[in-house]
């Protein structure tokens, strides 16, 4: 018996699934990876980020740890879980396999993990293709003051009122190493991009922070608002009573210190 540990890395789309992480009678991705693989030997799957029900992945990066009989090939693995997911419909693919050593770790390893939220605004309805996929808002934004708010989080700082119930983070300290908001008009509607990178988030993080600045961007809080709430933890600013729905959130890339690579 050999025991080979791979980097995968998948895409996939989060609406048919209740998250990233597996729990009893709940379809998640890790579950459909470790299914699609459970042929080949005894499997074990640890992912890079715990992606919430309903948010999808451009990249997410996970480890798998495969006992088998057959010393495997990486392309052997990618295309075992690619052929399963295609049989059973499952929206989720393999875009790249490498076989790794056992001192690297799918999360722990990570240096820098991007988020892009991506929010249609300024038209009635959206295109069939965009329907789960965008945070729909008939409104007009300002997205100038949007871009200023995110600014203004941008760098180290306690993101505790950023922070969902549930959180088990020991600290709300994080350093915020990008936050941006990118605009493209198409027609009478305005597709925005919202970055977000840091090595690591607190829980619901970037969802609570996208609704912040859709809040800055319908003029019911200000940059200035934003700035203080960073400063002073019992400053009484109201919190938007809506959370970024997740739909709109993707994974966008896992870094680390080494290059991901299709073997």
């Amino acid at each position: 018996m050999t025991c080979r540990r791979y980097l995968l890395a998948l895409e996939y789309l989060g609406g048919a699934f209740r998250g990233w992480q597996a729990t009893p009678c709940t379809p998640s991705v890790q579950q459909a990876l470790a299914e699609s693989l459970a042929d080949l030997g005894q499997v074990h799957v640890v992912g890079s980020s715990r992606t919430d029900a309903g948010v999808h992945a451009w990249n997410n990066v996970c480890h798998v740890d495969l006992v088998s009989k057959v010393d495997r090939p990486a392309k052997s693995v990618r295309g075992c879980a690619n052929q399963h997911f295609h049989r059973n419909g499952k929206e989720v693919q393999v875009i790249s396999a490498q076989m790794v050593s056992k001192d690297v770790h799918a999360r722990f390893s990570a240096k820098e993990r991007t988020y892009v939220y991506r929010i249609r605004h300024g038209v009635d309805h959206v295109s069939v293709f965009e329907r789960g996929r965008v945070w729909h808002l008939r409104e007009h934004l300002d997205v100038e003051n949007m871009q200023r708010a995110a600014r203004a989080m941008e760098g180290r700082r306690d993101f505790g009122r950023w922070r969902g119930a549930g959180c088990q983070a020991s600290s709300p300290l994080r350093t915020l190493d990008e936050f941006s908001v990118e605009r493209e008009t198409q027609g009478d509607s305005t597709l925005l991009s919202i970055n977000a990178r840091a090595k690591s988030f607190l829980y619901k993080q970037v969802r609570l922070m996208v609704a912040t600045l859709v809040a800055c961007g319908q003029g019911s809080l200000e940059v200035q608002d934003i700035e203080t709430m960073l400063q002073d933890k019992g400053y009484p600013c109201k919190q938007p009573k809506q959370i970024a729905p997740p739909h709109g959130l993707y994974l966008a890339n896992v870094k680390y210190d080494f290059p991901i690579v299709n073997e």
